[in-house]
């Protein structure tokens, strides 16, 4: 009886002890940076739970609601069509704002407001749901590439240099660890709920937590105030079309680590998108994965992500953006292939954790790397371009990718994409861009300890 009197007494002590810490850290005052990192941090919690129902499901909605391979193709293609066209207007029209809050705010509001539409969309149509699931997709991609390039400003503009690799870091981990318990939950009541409306409820609950992440977009406050470009700078002066094209591509050539960054990310990119539209084809129709198992699937590589962010976050500060993101793109060759090769849905698991892995270094490294690159007095106009580059791939690889899979079949397709991965490697391992790692070499630091194990004898 004492002995339990004890261990209270104790228990009693730590929980006061807890919470007397927790006020303190909670009341005490914070600088502005520390303030933004907060709100950056609860903005991607939240919206992690947004991210991992659509990310997770939203092709696979589309091939329930009867959706065919070339309307698959086109959920994954016509957005970046439209970001072809519209990214670099979406930039000039964010560096002449004098604020960058209020239009990232409202480009937000407009994205997210289409979740609420298609949760609602199944109540009013009966016939044509896929049809209508895809372009309400396609419609959100036009202010979501305007809030694309405001909230990568904005990030820029409310977190110091020498932070922004840890917040980055974290952000990404609790954006997988909140994705990772919506799927987990999601996958199973998928299965129990009738279909369409198991769908619509997710959709509705992605709704309001992304606008709860909105919540907190609303109070990020830039460090210092932005200052405008120029009429000039910013493409405006008198002149045709062509001229101004000419004079951006002149202006990507100058800035020879941009230039050699977007070509080889150009290359990697064909890889990379070739295969989205043929991970749910292949789950789902040909090995018959349930919602069930696609949630347990996105669990696991969630939480394997979630682990990865943290390990990579070091990694990129010891040894830099390049390096991060060249080791993860060469990991990254294996996920089509190893998902190509199972046969079964239990082998998806092992090739989850693998993916899981290496899309947290590869994400880290290639945000590092794009701010590393990226002029800081027009990065809104130069991640536009980066953009711009980038969607001609994918708008044209994943529609290229269900057709070739029509022709080999979708197996060999992702084996293809595979090897597709490998030359994009390649590309970018020669191209010079960022800051080198200058650190020992692997066979260096295996000298170095061999070299200690024998002094040590």
């Amino acid at each position: 009886m004492r002995r339990w009197v004890l261990l209270k007494a104790q228990a009693e002590y730590y929980r006061q002890r807890f919470r007397l810490r927790l006020t303190a850290w909670l009341k005490r005052p914070r600088s502005l940076d520390e303030r933004n990192a907060l709100h950056l941090y609860g903005d991607i919690a939240w919206f992690g739970i947004a991210n991992g129902i659509l990310g997770t499901f939203t092709s696979v909605f589309a091939i329930r609601l009867g959706a065919s391979e070339t309307l698959i193709g086109l959920l994954s293609s016509l957005p970046a069509l439209i970001n072809i066209v519209w990214q670099v207007p979406a930039a000039r029209l964010v560096e002449r704002q004098a604020k960058l809050r209020p239009i990232t705010v409202a480009s937000l509001l407009a994205t997210r407001l289409v979740y609420l539409i298609i949760a609602i969309m199944p109540f009013i149509l009966v016939r044509y749901r896929a049809e209508a699931f895809v372009a309400l997709i396609v419609l959100g991609t036009l202010p979501g590439a305007l809030a694309g390039v405001a909230f990568t400003s904005l990030f820029a503009e409310a977190t110091p240099p020498d932070k922004r690799a840890r917040i980055n870091s974290v952000r990404n981990m609790l954006l997988s660890l909140t994705g990772m318990l919506s799927v987990m939950v999601a996958g199973r009541l998928l299965d129990i709920i009738a279909f369409p409306y198991n769908y619509q409820i997710f959709f509705a609950v992605a709704f309001a937590a992304s606008m709860a992440s909105l919540w907190h977009v609303r109070h990020i406050i830039p460090l210092k105030e932005r200052a405008l470009v120029s009429l000039a700078a910013q493409g405006k002066a008198v002149g045709s079309l062509g001229s101004r094209l000419r004079a951006s591509w002149q202006g990507i050539r100058a800035e020879r680590g941009f230039a050699n960054f977007v070509l080889a990310s150009f290359v990697l990119s064909w890889g990379m998108n070739f295969p989205m539209a043929l991970y749910g084809l292949y789950r789902v129709r040909d090995l018959g994965a349930s919602d069930t198992f696609l949630g347990l699937l996105a669990t696991v590589s969630g939480a394997v992500q979630t682990a990865a962010y943290l390990a990579w976050g070091g990694v990129v500060k010891k040894r830099g953006p390049r390096w991060v993101l060249l080791a993860n793109v060469l990991g990254l060759c294996t996920f089509p292939l190893l998902t190509g090769l199972t046969t079964t849905v239990e082998p998806l698991l092992l090739v989850g954790i693998i993916g899981g892995i290496f899309s947290a270094g590869y994400s880290l490294g290639n945000f590092g790397a794009l701010l590393e690159v990226t002029p800081a007095d027009r990065m809104p106009t130069y991640v536009a371009m980066y953009n711009t580059i980038l969607n001609v791939s994918a708008f044209v690889a994943p529609l290229l990718g269900t057709t070739v899979a029509g022709v080999i079949g979708t197996r060999y397709a992702l084996i293809l994409a595979g090897f597709l991965r490998l030359i994009g490697f390649i590309v970018m391992s020669c191209l010079e861009f960022g800051h080198p790692y200058t650190g020992p070499s692997l066979i260096v630091r295996a000298h170095r300890w061999l070299d200690a194990c024998v002094h040590r004898k």
